[in-house]
């Protein structure tokens, strides 16, 4: 049988691509140090994300430990009744519990060893015998300041916690108690996940013995050890990067705010054996189709550019999108918009976009960000970059919908974890100047940014 030519040149293609993308990959991609920044900067948003996250239950504990009426209580406990002491300190942690929303908030005395939360009296706690009290002795004979623990809460149905624990102290230094808040870990599990899907590596945070404080799945917590990482030359100042076999690698640092060490590795190489062979071809047909699917984008996008009769000076280089010489051009700045396709306008911005275009790959960032666009607006929309940081958008929607959109926007920018963004959106008036109307939404836009961004107001 005659063998089909096109099936062979299909096949000789193939073959092709994957070798040398294979040899490729090997050669030039295992372990670049373009590939070590990109990775660094991973581990970068990983560790801000986080402390963004803990850093409010540390200010509040901390607050907890110098706060007046704490010590005061602490120093009066032998001058009142029990009951009064309990519904003193109830009422002054269910205020605290109730702004924040902890699902801990808690004081234990010195003197009395009462354990007092949120709800009233919760036990006296007994280090000498009882392991669930042992927490205590151990951090009051440490001498530290605050610790960060993560454990289960027995007060709240055993839930995974990372407890903040600060020493409550008089004015000549004596110790009164160890006041506190829990943090659930879910949230903060959700947050890795993010990461780790996205990335797919693996994100723990560990203490000086190796033992596992936060992880994603939570079964691994205070159960799990992780050996063969590199503790004693890690600091708080710069990421340690070790590259493991082929593709394989793990980071490094000391969280000085925690007192935790924060360690990513690449998904499949968990024990150091670096890269895992059973997926390499299927990366490198991974890599086929994706190159296959940025050529096709490219393709789109250069249609899109040429479309209406768009020349080079009317599209934006970075992004492919219009520019505001189109704009001018289709629309007229001092005339009216003549239709009734577009019923509103919107203009949104990169929040920080000065700072954020100082940090490498910020092209990346903004190309993300219309992504997020294009997939809320979808084509119907004129999408259209005003300047560097700034978009319009002319939709067909009625000024509620719009808003609508505009939210979820909003929230998926923000998903993403590289930016956020502020829009101001308002209803196209056909009577007046088109730039009437864009600086109806300008003004919006400029009042979400001033209320601190990541936000929509319509107008």
């Amino acid at each position: 049988m005659k063998k089909n030519s096109y099936i062979m040149l299909a096949a000789g293609l193939l073959f092709l691509t994957v070798a040398v993308s294979t040899v490729a990959y090997v050669i030039f991609g295992a372990d670049s140090e373009q590939i070590r920044k990109e990775r660094i900067l991973i581990a970068e948003a990983v560790e801000h994300a986080v402390e963004d996250h803990v850093m409010e239950p540390v200010t509040v504990a901390r607050m907890m430990c110098e706060d007046a009426n704490f010590k005061s209580l602490l120093q009066r406990e032998d001058e009142i009744s029990e009951s009064e002491a309990i519904e003193e300190m109830r009422r002054n942690l269910f205020a605290i519990q109730r702004r924040f929303g902890y699902s801990s908030v808690y004081l234990i005395s010195e003197a009395t060893h009462r354990y007092y939360s949120f709800v009233g009296l919760n036990k006296i706690i007994d280090p000498q015998t009882d392991t669930f009290d042992t927490w205590y002795s151990i951090f009051v004979d440490s001498g530290k300041e605050f610790e960060l623990e993560s454990s289960t809460d027995e007060v709240n149905r055993d839930r995974l916690t990372i407890f903040v624990d600060g020493r409550v102290e008089d004015e000549a230094g004596k110790l009164l108690g160890v006041a506190g808040v829990g943090l659930e870990l879910e949230s903060l599990q959700k947050l890795l996940e993010k990461y780790e899907k996205e990335y797919d590596i693996r994100i723990d945070y560990i203490n000086a013995e190796g033992l596992i404080q936060i992880e994603s799945n939570g079964a691994a917590i205070q159960n799990n050890y992780i050996s063969g990482v590199d503790l004693e030359h890690a600091n708080s100042e710069d990421f340690l990067y070790t590259g493991n076999g082929l593709g394989g690698f793990t980071i490094v640092k000391y969280d000085k705010m925690m007192n935790w060490y924060l360690v990513i590795r690449n998904r499949g190489q968990f024990e150091g054996f670096g890269y895992d062979f059973r997926f390499f071809f299927l990366e490198a047909a991974m890599l086929i189709i994706g190159v296959a699917v940025l050529v096709a984008g490219a393709r789109n996008l250069r249609v899109q550019s040429i479309v209406g009769g768009r020349d080079d000076g009317e599209v934006d280089a970075l992004t492919g999108l219009p520019n505001r010489s189109y704009f001018t051009r289709v629309y007229g700045e001092k005339g009216t918009l003549n239709t009734t396709q577009y019923q509103t306008i919107a203009q949104f911005g990169i929040d920080d976009y000065e700072d954020l275009s100082q940090m490498p790959g910020f092209d990346r960032t903004v190309l993300s960000v219309v992504r997020s666009a294009r997939e809320i607006f979808g084509q119907s929309a004129d999408l259209i970059r005003w300047n560097n940081s700034a978009f319009v958008v002319l939709l067909e929607l009625p000024i509620g919908d719009a808003c609508d959109e505009c939210k979820a926007f909003c929230k998926l920018v923000s998903e993403t974890g590289r930016a956020t963004v502020s829009v101001g959106v308002t209803k196209i008036d056909l009577d007046a100047t088109l730039m009437s109307n864009y600086y109806r939404a300008v003004q919006c836009y400029y009042m979400v940014r001033e209320l601190g961004g990541n936000n929509v107001r319509k107008g």
